[in-house]
C-alpha cells in the first residue's frame, strides 16, 4: 500500500492508525522513517493508548532510521539486492520468525525521490515486492503529496502506483 501526505501531521494521521492497529492485534511493527517521523509516530501511538516503551522493549515495535538503512544497501544510486536482503530483509525475516504477523512502514522511497533518485525509489519498491513474495508482511510506503503534483514525473509515479496493491489517494487541498 502507498500513501501520500501533506505535511508531518497528515503523515501521522495516515500512518499511526495502521501502526496502532498492528500493535493492538499483537503484530510486530517495523518502522523505517526519519527521526522526526519516528518521534511523531511514537508520541501519537502513546496518545492512542499504546505503551510504546513496553512495545519497544518486547520487540513488538522496531524503529530504524531511514537514511541509515538506505546507506546499508544503496550503491551508486541503485539498490544492491544482496545488501537489501542482508539489511531490510534480515529485519523482516527476524520479525516473521517470531510467528506474529508483521506490518512495516517505510519512507526510504520518499527520501530517494526527494533527492531526485526516482529510479532508485522505484527499484527499492521492486525490492520490497520481491521480499514480499518470500516473506509474509504488510507494507505501507509514504511519499509527500508533492510528488503527485510534478507533471515531469507522471510516468514514474504511474509505476509507483502499479507496484502497490492499494493507493491511498492524495488528499484534496
Amino acid at each position: 500500500m502507498v500513501s501520500f501526505y501533506d505535511g508531518a501531521e497528515h503523515l501521522t494521521d495516515l500512518a499511526v492508525p495502521y501502526l496502532a492497529a498492528a500493535v493492538r492485534e499483537g503484530d510486530t511493527v517495523i518502522v523505517i522513517a526519519t527521526p522526526e517521523h519516528r518521534a511523531a509516530f511514537a508520541a501519537a501511538l502513546a496518545d492512542a493508548g499504546i505503551d510504546v516503551h513496553d512495545a519497544l522493549c518486547h520487540m513488538r515495535v522496531r524503529l530504524f532510521d531511514a537514511a541509515e538503512m538506505l546507506s546499508r544497501f544503496m550503491r551508486d544510486g541503485s539498490v544492491h539486492r544482496g545488501a537489501f536482503i542482508d539489511s531490510v530483509g534480515h529485519c523482516v525475516r527476524e520479525a516473521v520468525a517470531e510467528g506474529r504477523p508483521v506490518r512495516a512502514y517505510g519512507e526510504m522511497v520518499a527520501l530517494l525521490w526527494a533527492e531526485g533518485n526516482r529510479s532508485g525509489a522505484i527499484d527499492l519498491e521492486r525490492a520490497w515486492n520481491l521480499l514480499g513474495r518470500e516473506l509474509p508482511f504488510a507494507l505501507l510506503c509514504s511519499y509527500p503529496d508533492s510528488v503527485a503534483d510534478d507533471p515531469d514525473t507522471a510516468a514514474e509515479l504511474a509505476e509507483v502506483y502499479e507496484l502497490h496493491s492499494h493507493v491511498v489517494p492524495v488528499a484534496a487541498s
